[in-house]
């Protein structure tokens, strides 16, 4: 069980993110402090008794604190995360991992200088990895221990098999959920309606996630219809989850007319996002005066979001995108110049890093299913100087991800769950970034898409 090792991290990641020092030099006074800011920040209360035992300043009876599913809930999206689940994808559950730098949240990262410009390797084509398993570095195995490997596995096989058919046995009937809407397609702001009966769940720790970081919240068994006001556009899985499982889920389309502009600060100050920013010269781009005039106060570590929601006449599982990205310290990018293409589909999504050369460690890929981590593996690939305008070229051939820079292949990666109807497409920067062109072809290789970001628009 790794439990402890994530609860480990998490502690860690509270320490990094409020910086106050070993929390084993802590006080009372300091976990009171944690508690009412864990409250401001996530609307749910954990007493400070319970901070104290989580971070071992207070005995408890078993062998290791592990805390309610609420609780760890509320961490994770303290940390930036969606809940707990979402937590434990981002982190690798290995003891020797937990002592050194733990991962952090897609939306929070702590700024770390540029280094020296390093050689850029070419291709990578990394194996699968499932995304609630994360693997290190590739290992070279001699043949000792492939037997040792092989017999253990075999063990495992024998115990997980007798687990899964004494688990069919069980003759306790599942719980009977619903979980419906009649109006989760529409334009943000919009207020979605849920109905639900969950009055057949034993547990009463029931939540309900509506797709997004901070969003987790109690689901009343003796209501029957809950509403949630979603203010940004955007593709999300709503969820019902009781004791870590997901219940039931229901996808909610918020489109945009056009491209649309989102500035957010590390501190996860929202700004709304307004018309999309265009160029006399044809590129979508904000200035970091422009962003200086949304934030109410300057700051030096914020994100740019340039993102289009629709409906696409492509699935993600064959299909090709075109388009040409900047992110440099002139036009506003910050440290290692994150730029990252994101394309959502009706069951999953994909979503590249491009990382400045020396900032590998922060390197993530998103192919579906699979998660790719930098600080586990190598995604030196992923390394590219984006100071001047580059040529990106994504393309999925038959569930197989290929991504090409300036026509030169740099990753690929094939996966098994079906992506679907693309619905949604994002670019993402640390700083203002810039964005030339977009263009969008279907499996037989026709235009369904294309944005020039000219006068015309």
């Amino acid at each position: 069980m790794n439990e402890p090792i994530y609860l480990q991290a998490c502690v860690q990641r509270v320490e990094e993110k409020l910086k106050w020092g070993d929390s084993r030099e802590w006080t009372s006074s300091t976990f009171e402090r944690l508690s009412e800011q864990i409250r401001d920040e996530t609307k749910v209360t954990i007493s400070p008794d319970t901070l104290k035992r989580l971070f071992g300043k207070k005995r408890t009876q078993k062998e290791f604190y592990n805390p309610q599913v609420a609780t760890k809930d509320a961490l994770a999206v303290f940390l930036g995360y969606k809940h707990w689940e979402d937590f434990k994808v981002y982190h690798y559950a290995e003891p020797a991992q937990v002592a050194g730098p733990i991962p952090a949240a897609p939306s929070y990262r702590t700024a770390v200088s540029s280094q020296a410009d390093v050689p850029v390797s070419t291709l990578v084509e990394l194996p699968v990895i499932p995304a609630n398993r994360k693997t290190s570095s590739p290992v070279s195995y001699d043949s000792g221990k492939i037997l040792v490997w092989i017999i253990l596995t075999g063990v495992a096989g024998i115990i997980g098999a007798s687990w899964w058919f004494m688990g069919d046995l069980d003759p306790s009937p599942k719980p009977s959920i619903l979980f419906t809407s009649a109006n989760a397609k529409g334009y943000a702001p919009y207020s979605v309606i849920f109905n639900y009966d969950v009055s057949q769940v034993k547990t009463d720790s029931i939540y309900i996630d509506y797709g997004y970081a901070y969003s987790t919240r109690l689901l009343p068994k003796d209501k029957k219809q809950i509403i949630h006001s979603y203010d940004v556009a955007g593709f999300y899985q709503t969820s019902i989850i009781a004791d870590g499982k997901v219940l039931a889920s229901l996808p909610v389309h918020l489109q945009t007319k056009g491209w649309e502009t989102q500035v957010d600060e590390q501190s996860k100050y929202f700004i709304k996002p307004g018309s999309a920013i265009k160029e006399a010269e044809g590129r979508i781009h904000i200035t970091t005066q422009e962003v200086d005039s949304l934030l109410p106060q300057k700051s030096r570590d914020f994100w740019v979001s340039y993102y289009n929601f629709t409906e696409y006449s492509a699935i993600g599982d064959n299909f090709t995108l075109e388009t040409s990205l900047k992110n440099n310290s002139q036009d506003g990018g910050i440290s290692c110049y994150d730029s990252s293409l994101e394309i959502f589909g009706e069951n999953s999504i994909f979503r590249i890093s491009l990382i400045k050369p020396g900032c590998g460690m922060y390197a993530r890929a998103e192919i579906s299913e699979t998660i790719f981590n930098g600080e586990f593996q190598d995604l030196s690939a992923l390394e590219q100087d984006l100071s001047q305008w580059r040529k990106v070229r994504l393309q999925v051939i038959s569930q197989k991800l290929s991504v090409w820079l300036d026509s030169k292949l740099i990753f690929t990666c094939a996966y098994k769950k079906p992506v679907g109807q693309l619905k949604g497409i994002m670019f993402r920067f640390r700083g203002c970034g810039s964005v030339d062109y977009v263009k969008m072809f279907n499996q037989s290789h026709n235009l369904v898409y294309s944005e020039d970001f000219g006068n015309s628009l």
